[in-house]
């Protein structure tokens, strides 16, 4: 299957907004929660839009890593398994496979940023980062 035919239900212009859309925003709420709680604080609007700009071209180049296989999933499911057919084994096929590549990309990113900028915490604070939020205790694990 080419190119040209996924882009036949999903055009490319459509899909680069989307994803562009997407890395922006994200990108402004990552880097606000990282400053404001001060895990990276932003000294101006220069190291802010620095920031931006970097974080959303790799957030884009992840997009679109993330966002074509997941195509070719969606219409290999639209073959052999349409929406008024089989809808559990669709779903769960596609999340499936959309949180696994999701989570292969995510590493390799945070893996190449990490080469590109060590984190202070180091790479294994970042990959398994173990707050106990959820105990309301605010320890690290």
């Amino acid at each position: 299957m080419s190119l040209k035919h996924l882009h036949s239900f999903l055009p490319f212009t459509t899909l680069l907004k989307l994803i562009v859309g997407l890395a922006i925003g994200i990108q402004i709420v990552v880097i606000s929660y990282n400053h404001f709680n001060g895990y990276y604080v932003i000294d101006g609007y220069l190291h802010f839009f620095t920031r931006l700009l970097f974080g959303s071209f790799l957030s884009l180049l992840s997009g679109f890593l993330i966002s074509y296989p997941d195509l070719f999933i969606i219409h290999y499911m639209n073959r052999i398994a349409p929406w008024g057919k089989n809808l559990i084994k669709r779903i769960s096929v596609e999340l499936g496979f959309t949180v696994f590549i999701a989570a292969i990309i995510a590493v390799l990113f945070t893996l190449l940023v990490h080469f590109i900028h060590k984190y202070e915490d180091g790479i294994a604070g970042v990959l398994i980062s173990l707050y106990c939020d959820q105990c309301f205790c605010g320890s690290r694990i």
